[in-house]
């Protein structure tokens, strides 16, 4: 049996179940068990195996191997809100960055600059623009990505970015071409001010579609339902680390917990109190490693990762070598930040993007070939 054969089996019932929110496994396994040649009760079981893994690894479901519900992401999000907190810089300037803001609320496969942004009742998409801006001013907003979707929405968003920041002494000072939405009317006709809300609306998972909802700073929720939220929110995560490890990126992390969340009965999804750039800094049980190759979300409890992504070029080596070796160290590491207990559990700031420049030199962005190796 071929998984594309399984794959393809997949697609054909998707598209019979393209309303529901939800289908039972087992009533897959029976469709394609029908439709696959030579089939039968002694490779049944291997057949149940491949249908788990298939779900599993299909990004637009939900699936917790073992189990025999999966959820389709497209009508799971169908209606659900979000909160977007727009910075005094984006305010100013009219803009919307999108930075990781919509990213866990639709398909993968959708570019920020393929999004489509409209007030709730209007057809008037907010166009997209590329916008010159230091990154340190926007790097919060970029942070939930998670390192290596980060650099590939930059590079995606011009590849002039690449050069721009690999020359920068650092990242944050690197004056980089953006993909921002003009929001100028939308700031205007609400007089908004720093401290309203923007609330979205998911309309259509996978081609990205999203309304938009001004939210005064008098009619949000209070803190104690800002605590509530908290405490759901982070039960879903530590329930999607406890499911998934470290394997899932931060997008799917915040997304598979919305989808725990619900199973613990909590529905987040008509509950947008805390956004994606506040949260960083109101987290409790969960904290971001950042210490490997990848970023994370994980248990505040969870061990440390020992080594890190500036321990790949060590101080002393030259940045203009072919081949490097990996020296890991206790000591301060070669970016200049010292990597201890209590900066993993901080919220992220500019300078933690300031190792970039030896990551990206080292490690260029996965889907960049550049002509010329630096």
């Amino acid at each position: 049996m071929k998984t594309v054969e399984l794959d393809d089996l997949l697609a054909s019932f998707l598209e019979t179940r393209a309303e529901a929110e939800s289908f039972s496994a087992a009533e897959f396994t029976a469709f394609a068990a029908a439709n696959l040649p030579g089939q039968n009760n002694e490779n049944r079981k291997r057949l149940e195996r491949d249908v788990e893994l298939l779900l599993q690894g299909n990004n637009s479901l939900f699936y917790r191997f073992g189990s025999d519900t999966c959820f389709s992401r497209r009508n799971f999000f169908k209606g659900a809100q979000f909160k977007i907190r727009p910075s005094e810089l984006e305010i100013r300037e009219g803009l919307l960055f999108y930075g990781a803001r919509f990213a866990p609320f639709c398909s993968e496969d959708v570019f920020a600059d393929e999004y489509n942004i409209t007030s709730a009742g209007s057809k008037l998409k907010y166009q997209p623009l590329v916008c010159p801006v230091q990154f340190g001013q926007v790097a919060k907003l970029f942070q939930m990505l998670g390192r290596s979707n980060m650099i590939d929405c930059i590079v995606a968003d011009d590849t002039g970015n690449y050069q721009v920041l690999q020359n920068a002494p650092s990242a944050e000072k690197a004056l980089v071409k953006l993909t921002a939405f003009n929001f100028g009317a939308f700031y205007r006709k609400h007089n908004f001010s720093e401290g309203d809300a923007i609330i979205a609306t998911v309309r259509n998972w996978d081609t990205g579609t999203f309304t938009v909802e001004y939210a005064e700073q008098s009619s949000l929720p209070g803190q104690e339902e800002l605590s509530c939220w908290i405490s759901d929110f982070e039960e879903g995560l530590i329930q999607a680390y406890e499911d998934h490890g470290e394997y899932l990126e931060i997008p799917d992390q915040i997304a598979y917990a919305y989808f725990c969340a619900l199973q613990q009965g909590h529905d987040l999804r008509k509950r947008p109190f805390i956004s994606l750039e506040e949260y960083p800094a109101l987290m409790r049980e969960i904290s971001i490693r950042r210490d490997g190759p990848e970023w994370t979300l994980v248990p505040a409890d969870e061990p440390t990762v020992t080594g890190g992504y500036d321990d790949y070029l060590p101080e002393e080596e030259q940045e203009g070598e072919e081949e490097h070796e990996h020296h890991h160290h206790d000591h301060e590491c070669s970016c200049g930040h010292h990597h201890d207990e209590d900066d993993k559990n901080k919220p992220l700031q500019a300078k933690d993007f300031s190792a970039w420049t030896i990551c990206w030199k080292t490690f260029p962005p996965r889907w960049i070939i550049p002509k010329s190796t630096p």
